[in-house]
């Protein structure tokens, strides 16, 4: 572990004529070689885990690692992935960087294969509730399978798992798959279960009744949990903005009101209200008659157009003096 000095005696022959000269004393010093020694970290040893490698070699030494699969390192005590499984020769090279002393040792190490712990699932969206069935990729009755759903539940069912959601957000999906060399992997599918409050549908106007006269009205939307709207007037026109106002045809009816409430799902709800035209009354009272048997204008009465009860009014004559 020390340099060492050994003395050598050098002479020199001469091959024609068979002579000797005299010895030369030369002293030499002989370094010891680097002994590199190492130790492999943290089984299990996986394709999809850094391999931790502890270098146990004493001295003030510079290090090259080769770890069999092309990729070298100069550190220390390096990590390293391998690409895939298989049996590899991981070699650490130590180099004295005084006397340029080197020696090398040779570990081999097996890598197996982790797990696929790929999913797929039968639905990602749903209004106020989701149902969903989540089925692994590769299903192995001997491996442990952990499901965590993003919101606090776990389960170990193996291979296919049901799970309903019930409250409102977007959570990520994970599958952590172990077989049995102890290699794990971890699939994680962010936000594929979205559930969204259902839309409730309401509003109001500012006047249920209306004269034939002025028949436009003003919708008040009141709808929560919604995004985009639909109005059905109920007269044949629609209209798509948030809060309309819209002009009835001038004639007495009563109109359908419908309001329908999509939120980002496009799941909706409607809620409906009934307008009413009212008829404009005309009311005219002549202030003479002719009874004089000409068939003209010999009866006395008033004139008052559509919608009103027929004799449903009462009407009062008084002459100059108020009698």
């Amino acid at each position: 572990t020390i340099p060492q000095t050994v003395q050598y005696n050098i002479s020199a022959i001469s091959t024609q004529y068979n002579c000797v000269s005299s010895p030369t004393i030369f002293n030499i010093i002989v370094n010891p070689l680097p002994v590199p020694t190492f130790t492999i970290l943290n089984p299990p040893f996986c394709d999809l885990s850094a391999i931790s490698f502890q270098n146990n070699t004493t001295g003030i030494l510079d290090f090259i690692w080769s770890f069999g699969d092309g990729i070298f390192s100069n550190l220390y005590s390096p990590s390293h992935q391998f690409p895939t499984f298989g049996t590899y020769n991981v070699q650490l090279n130590a180099i004295n960087p005084q006397t340029l002393c080197r020696d090398s040792i040779v570990n081999q190490i097996i890598i197996s294969p982790s797990p696929n712990a790929a999913f797929s699932y039968s639905d990602s969206l749903g209004c106020d509730v989701l149902d969903v069935t989540y089925t692994a990729v590769s299903s192995n009755p001997t491996w442990d399978y952990l499901w965590d759903f993003g919101n606090g539940a776990t389960t170990q069912q193996v291979s296919s798992v049901s799970y309903q959601f019930n409250q409102e957000g977007c959570y990520d999906v994970s599958l952590t798959a172990t077989n049995n060399q102890g290699c794990s992997s971890t699939e994680i599918y962010p936000d594929i279960a979205c559930v969204y409050d259902s839309p409730i549908a309401s509003f109001n106007t500012d006047q249920y009744e209306l004269n034939e006269i002025d028949p436009l009205v003003s919708f008040y939307n009141n709808s929560v949990n919604a995004s985009s709207f639909e109005w059905v007037f109920g007269d044949g026109v629609n209209s798509f903005a948030e809060n309309p106002t819209h002009t009835y045809p001038d004639d007495a009816a009563s109109y359908l009101v419908t309001l329908i409430a999509y939120n980002e799902l496009s799941c909706t709800d409607s809620a409906t209200m009934t307008i009413i035209i009212l008829k404009d009354l005309g009311l005219y009272i002549p202030n003479s008659f002719t009874p004089n048997g000409d068939e003209y204008n010999h009866t006395f009465y008033p004139i008052i157009t559509e919608g009103f009860k027929k004799d449903s009014y009462h009407m009062t004559i008084f002459d100059r003096w108020g009698e």
